[in-house]
C-alpha cells in the first residue's frame, strides 16, 4: 500500500499535534497494536540525522483501529531552522518528513510530505 501525502504548517516555538487515521483501501482502520511507529523530520531527505522525531501515541486500537497522534513540543519546534526574506520579513521554510510502521521485519510508510515552518518572532 502506498503512503499517503499530507503537508503540515507548523509555527516554530509552539506545541503542535495532529490525529492520523491509517486505513486500508476499503476505508477500514489498520490495527496498530503489534506495530512500532516512528517518524522523523529532516531539512533534506538524505541528511544523516533528523532535526527532531515525532512523539507518536496510538489510540485504543479496539475502538479506534489505525488512529494515532503525532506531536511535537514547543522545544522540538524551536529547533526548526527558519528563513527570512532578503528584507528581513518572515518566510516559510520547507522540511521533509515521513512516518513508518514496522512489524515482524516488514516496514510500511504510512504518511509523507512537507513541514512548512513559519518562523517565530517572539522568543
Amino acid at each position: 500500500m502506498s503512503a499517503g501525502y499530507k503537508d503540515f504548517k507548523i509555527e516554530a516555538g509552539t506545541t503542535w499535534s495532529a490525529v492520523i487515521d491509517w486505513q486500508d483501501s476499503s476505508g477500514v482502520g489498520i490495527n496498530l497494536t503489534s506495530r512500532t511507529l516512528t517518524g522523523k523530520i529532516k531539512r533534506r531527505v538524505l541528511d544523516p540525522t533528523e532535526i527532531v522525531s515525532f512523539t507518536i501515541t496510538k489510540a485504543d486500537q479496539g475502538t479506534n483501529p489505525g488512529r494515532f497522534t503525532i506531536a511535537l513540543s514547543a522545544t522540538d519546534t524551536a529547533k526548526f531552522p527558519v528563513k527570512q526574506t532578503s528584507d528581513g520579513k518572515k518566510d516559510t521554510l520547507e522540511l521533509s518528513y515521513d512516518i513508518e510502521s514496522a512489524s515482524g521485519g516488514v516496514v510500511d510508510r504510512i504518511l509523507e510530505g512537507l513541514i512548512l515552518v513559519s518562523p517565530e518572532v517572539t522568543k
